[in-house]
């Protein structure tokens, strides 16, 4: 990996570099953050009442290598890079899986899948990162003045069936909830809420971990019948999910394409921001209609009132 400036005359002139031939090391993901997304939160409450503030770098690039082990059969390397300065800024080796890996890269969290050959099994690792309880730059994040060395989280779950892509849903200002969707082989499109994908789950549920709506941990991710979002579409040969925000906060555009082709509506924290469409217009319209009209009156009588008083 390289990287380059583009000069005033629009010329590009190297600045950093990143070998991992030497390694044996194969590039098979290269994944940076949506354009799209925004940030809503600086930060987590914690149960104390402080902010654990996240490492939301903005030119953070994810990048996962595989390569052949004499001693494990594979190996799978996940990379934190700054695509700006090209400082690591995290690395993780796994040992006795490989390939084929999807992942997804939000905000200052990332998930990866790879295939377990010992256990035979998909495997998640979810990471998020953190600048502490003290924020370097609560106006802006610059890659080129040196960056803390983040604090990182790391958990693994078992995930029940293989995966063809992943993808986050992406809201227009990023407050509603976060939720990851799978593509199952079944030709399913599954929604998980992220916080089963949290890595600070507890192994052992207290009262900080209840304040902060934390579940406890367990290793096996449920696939609950009413999370898949196509129902009754069985979709075949997908190649990938594409997310994109609507004009409303509570919704989000999925667009999943391959040999069929699919585009639906997701709401991840509900329709909060939408009528239904029971909702009785009518009777609104008279209520207004007729509060205004009170108002109007009220007023006119007051301003009656007031000069009869003056006059006296």
């Amino acid at each position: 990996m390289q990287g380059y400036v583009v000069t005033e005359d629009l010329r590009t002139v190297p600045t950093w570099r990143l070998d991992l031939s030497s390694q044996g090391q194969t590039i098979r993901r290269v994944l940076a953050k949506s354009p799209y997304e925004r940030v809503h939160s600086q930060g987590r409450v914690l149960a104390d009442r402080s902010v654990l503030y996240k490492y939301a770098n903005p030119n953070l690039l994810m990048v996962i290598t595989d390569a052949d082990d004499p001693v494990h059969k594979h190996s799978t390397s996940l990379y934190l890079v700054d695509a700006v300065s090209g400082h690591l800024v995290y690395s993780h080796v796994q040992r006795r899986v490989r390939c084929p890996c999807h992942a997804v890269h939000s905000e200052n969290w990332l998930v990866y899948s790879v295939y377990n050959e010992r256990a035979r099994r998909t495997e998640l690792t979810s990471l998020e990162l953190f600048e502490g309880t003290v924020q370097a730059n609560a106006s802006a994040f610059s890659s080129l003045e040196a960056p803390p060395q983040p604090m990182v989280e790391k958990q693994s779950f078992i995930f029940p069936t293989q995966i063809e892509a992943m993808r986050e849903t992406i809201t227009e200002k990023g407050i509603t909830t976060k939720f990851v969707l799978f593509v199952l082989p079944s030709g399913g499109v599954v929604a998980l809420n992220r916080a089963l994908l949290d890595p600070r789950r507890p192994l052992a549920p207290g009262r900080s971990a209840m304040d902060e709506g934390l579940p406890p941990y367990t290793p096996e991710l449920p696939l609950p019948t009413v999370a898949v979002v196509n129902y009754n579409q069985t979709l075949l040969g997908v190649r990938g999910v594409v997310t994109s925000p609507s004009g409303l906060e509570s919704t989000c555009l999925v667009f999943v394409y391959g040999l069929d082709l699919y585009h639906t509506r997701v709401f991840p924290s509900n329709m909060f921001d939408q009528l239904k469409d029971d909702f009785d217009s009518t009777f609104i319209v008279l209520v207004l209609a007729g509060l205004v009209a009170a108002s109007a009156i009220s007023r006119r009588l007051s301003q009656r009132r007031a000069l009869q008083q003056a006059w006296k």
